[in-house]
């Protein structure tokens, strides 16, 4: 009876985090082509470096499945014990999950043969098998630090949440949409002036500031010092492997080589903010400590007197004149 509810305990865990992944793949690709952020038709005409955007998104889509459904699978990890042995199963499980919905991609790829590269089927498949490599790293690590979850689980909403403005403040101004680059609010042609507003800079600033809140919760919360140091690496990372993935883009299209490289100092910075934070002095304790006399003097004062020992007592000390 007990193998059976162990057996059934880690196939529960399976069936969850692998099911869990092909539905987040689904609905994320869904999602980005309805609105537009992942746009298919000119990243497969190789229309400028739209085919370097498309595989950026699809390295953070996969990758950001494999975290979402091991965050959904929380529960049963659990169950399963919450060790290692369960993180690394529910990462591999959500993983395989996140590969099975490969046909949704390869499809359209294979039926449009871009011009961009000689085996875009092959491309792609490298693409999306090494992103689902980095969400089984990540899910694994934050699985074993809570501070390093935070970040990773910032790192996904900061990806998506920065795409629908982008696409939102596309509309609003009446601009033509095109799809926005991976963490960063992209508008063509808006206040190009203010580059740490709206250009890739602004990576570097919401890197730091993510490893700033993450690290300094999790130093309040007592949280080890590595774990805190990595906070600030990890969700920027998210971000900087799908460009590295993806890479800085062909030919002479040269829109993604800065965001390429930005997002490499951005994971730089969020880890240097996070590392200052996790090794600076905590502050003392500057709560006073009573003394050794002042509470021997506070027990006697409440603990009841004989009268043998009343008469001990001086008497300046018995009249209050001392």
């Amino acid at each position: 009876m007990a193998v059976a509810t162990v057996v059934n305990t880690w196939a529960r865990l399976m069936v969850r985090c692998s099911g869990s992944a092909g539905l987040l793949t689904a609905a994320q690709l869904g999602v980005g082509h309805g609105l537009g952020i992942i746009d298919w038709e000119p990243g497969l005409q190789g229309v400028g470096n739209a085919w370097s955007r498309l595989l950026t998104w699809l390295a953070f889509v996969y990758a950001a499945a494999v975290l979402g459904a091991v965050a959904a699978g929380r529960r049963s990890i659990i169950s399963a014990g919450a060790g290692v042995a369960s993180w690394i199963t529910a990462a591999a499980a959500a993983g395989l999950g996140a590969a099975a919905s490969f046909p949704l991609v390869w499809l359209p790829v294979r039926a449009a043969q871009p011009a961009v590269t000689t085996r875009p089927e092959l491309t792609i498949a490298i693409t999306i098998g090494v992103g689902i490599v980095v969400g089984v790293v990540l899910a694994v690590t934050a699985l074993a630090a809570p501070p390093i979850a935070r970040s990773v689980g910032a790192g996904v909403v900061w990806g998506w949440l920065f795409a629908v403005v982008s696409v939102a403040v596309t509309i609003a101004t009446h601009r033509e949409q095109m799809s926005p680059r991976l963490g960063l609010v992209d508008v063509p042609d808006l206040l190009t002036r203010a580059d740490w507003l709206v250009g890739p800079n602004q990576m570097i600033v919401v890197a730091g500031g993510l490893a700033a809140g993450i690290a300094w919760f999790a130093r309040r919360a007592s949280a080890p010092r590595v774990a805190i140091a990595l906070s600030g690496l990890a969700g920027p990372a998210l971000i900087a492997c799908a460009y590295v993935i993806a890479g800085p883009g062909f030919g002479d299209q040269t829109d993604q080589i800065k965001p390429y490289v930005v997002s490499l100092i951005a994971a730089g910075a969020g880890l240097l903010v996070s590392t200052a934070i996790a090794v600076a002095d905590r502050p003392p304790d500057t709560e006073p400590t009573p003394t050794r006399a002042a509470t021997a003097e506070q027990i006697a004062a409440t603990a009841p007197v004989s009268p043998a020992e009343l008469e001990q007592v001086s008497p300046v000390r018995r009249t209050g004149l001392g």
